[in-house]
């Protein structure tokens, strides 16, 4: 039986919109992740990674997915 993981297929879940907007990004995730609002330390910390990043690709948004996780919001939900 074969294990590996199957990566998020981004397109299902975040609309165009939503994958070229950082603060679109942000927001559709919170409403698909946590159903609320980051608290604002958490949500400043993910505001700084994306301002990081340039025109957001698949792993960008992966990685703000896998530190939304993170979070103790998503750990609560």
């Amino acid at each position: 039986m074969h294990n590996e993981a199957t990566p998020v297929d981004i397109t299902r879940i975040l609309s165009a919109e939503e994958r070229a907007n950082k603060s679109a990004l942000l927001a559709a995730l919170e409403k698909r992740l946590l159903q609320g609002k980051l608290r604002p330390k958490q949500e400043a910390a993910l505001v700084e990674y994306l301002e990081h990043r340039g025109t957001l690709d698949e792993r960008d948004i992966l990685e703000t997915i896998r530190l939304l996780m993170s979070t103790p919001e998503y750990q609560l939900t």
